[in-house]
């Protein structure tokens, strides 16, 4: 899960994000970046908290289901 530091649900997606992991046992990361926006961590695709974002989502795959 991504989220920036600007976003404006920020404290409601850790809620989430919380809830998920404890009350769910849901294996899952929260990934948040500074000062990036609503889906500013995808988009543009060469900006670098973007480049990160994805390269962290693309490990966490990588670890659910190796070779992937």
């Amino acid at each position: 899960m991504t989220v920036g530091t600007r976003h404006f649900a920020l404290s409601n997606d850790v809620r989430f994000y919380r809830k998920l992991r404890e009350a769910a046992g849901v294996d899952m990361e929260l990934l948040v970046s500074k000062v990036c926006g609503m889906r500013s961590t995808w988009i543009p695709p060469k900006v670098p908290e973007a480049l990160k974002a994805r390269a962290a989502v693309v490990r966490f795959l990588e670890r659910q289901k190796p070779g992937l």
